[in-house]
């Protein structure tokens, strides 16, 4: 069955993309998103390759398409180069740039790819808008074929009569188009990348090795998002552990933050191994609805022999060596410098838990820099080292 329904993906693929040739490859394509016509500047233009419609994967943001909520969200990891897009009611699907390939959280492939056209990473129209149950069209007009993306809901005109309201727009588009009067605009700002590393670089010994991993406990209330964008702006990744209970609340940073490249693990605090892994399986439920995956890392709130026992029976229990509250009475200056002076002090691979609050993320933009400058690289700790 598995492989029928993939076969009738690619034949419906294969048959999307050969529809504009019918309409002219050598076409001007006007975007439309519900009920709005995209204004035609070189950083919203669908371009066609080997027959199939691609358009910028801004099109399907509110924040690059002209502020209309398709229910997509993106995260990018620049240092892996890839693209991924997410969804309430689907699993987060991750465009490989580097390696052409495509899949989701469940480890399916897809056959179709992302394109880099100018600096702007293009996806396959049709192919995203079924993966997200989206509507898609590709419409021919008097002025050139209109590819016009809807989700339910969000739209009152069907094609026909969208057509001929927006006749007014797509003749003024395509004389834009025609008199060269297309102006370079911006569709997204790029994720800010790690700041440049002054000079001269401090003097490190030689033998150092730090190497440090970061994991976010994410009850003190306030959310995650602050560190969440801390961590974006600075390049760098963390697990963020999260009590199982309070997991639906921030359902869509959760989706976020693993679109990012981040990982994600639970807070529990049972005083035995069965109460521990029992709150862990409701995680991973709920988790499996939110993003569609599941993990094996936990943040116990119990002794070495708890923490021990659960790692027999297959979790990958964080151990931190530092933690920040441990100057919970100070600034975030005064737990950078602290948290320095505890790294000059060790030679070897370090886990830091920081907590999800302003303080955190306030702190985590003057260390990361330090560390980098000392060449003290920030990593994701994989399961088998916990």
């Amino acid at each position: 069955m598995k492989r029928k329904i993939a076969a009738l993906m690619i034949a419906l693929f294969l048959l999307c993309a050969l529809l504009p040739a019918a309409l002219g490859s050598d076409s001007v394509y006007f975007l439309a998103v519900n009920d709005k016509i995209v204004d035609y500047t070189p950083s919203t233009v669908p371009i066609v390759s080997s027959g199939t419609v691609y358009v910028p994967y801004t099109t399907f943001l509110s924040e690059g398409n002209g502020g209309v909520n398709l229910g997509v969200f993106y995260g990018q990891d620049k240092q892996l180069n890839t693209l991924s897009l997410y969804g309430k009611q689907k699993p987060i699907i991750t465009f490989d740039i580097a390696k052409g390939t495509t899949y989701d959280t469940m480890e399916r492939l897809y056959p179709y790819r992302a394109l880099v056209r100018n600096h702007t990473i293009y996806l396959p129209a049709w192919a995203v808008c079924n993966y997200f149950d989206l509507e898609y069209s590709l419409l021919n007009t008097g002025f050139g074929p209109l590819i016009r993306i809807k989700n339910e809901g969000g739209y009152y005109l069907d094609d026909r009569f969208f057509v001929s309201s927006a006749s007014d727009k797509l003749r003024e588009q395509k004389k834009k188009f025609e008199q060269g009067q297309v102006e370079e605009l911006p569709s997204l700002p790029p994720s800010p990348t790690p700041s440049a590393q002054p000079e001269p670089e401090p003097e490190v010994p030689e033998n150092k090795r730090v190497r440090v991993s970061l994991g976010i406990r994410c009850d003190s209330g306030e959310g995650p998002l602050a560190v969440l964008n801390q961590l974006e702006w600075k390049g760098e990744k963390a697990i963020f552990f999260f009590r199982p209970g309070h997991m639906a609340q921030w359902d869509d940073e959760i989706r976020r933050l693993l679109a990012q490249g981040h990982r994600i693990g639970f807070l529990v605090d049972g005083e035995t191994v069965s109460a521990c892994q029992n709150q862990a399986e409701e995680g991973n439920r709920l988790l499996s609805h939110i993003a569609r995956t599941r993990t094996d890392y936990l943040l116990v709130e119990g002794g070495p022999a708890l923490r021990r026992r659960l790692k027999e029976a297959g979790w990958a229990c964080w151990t931190g060596h530092l933690t920040g509250r441990s100057y919970s009475g100070s600034g975030s200056s005064e737990l950078v410098s602290a948290l320095m002076e505890e790294l000059q002090k060790r030679n070897a691979a370090t886990r830091l838990l920081l907590e999800d609050s302003a303080r955190s993320a306030q702190a985590l933009g003057r260390l990361i820099p330090q560390l980098n400058e000392r060449g003290w690289p920030v990593f994701l700790p994989p399961e088998s080292s916990l």
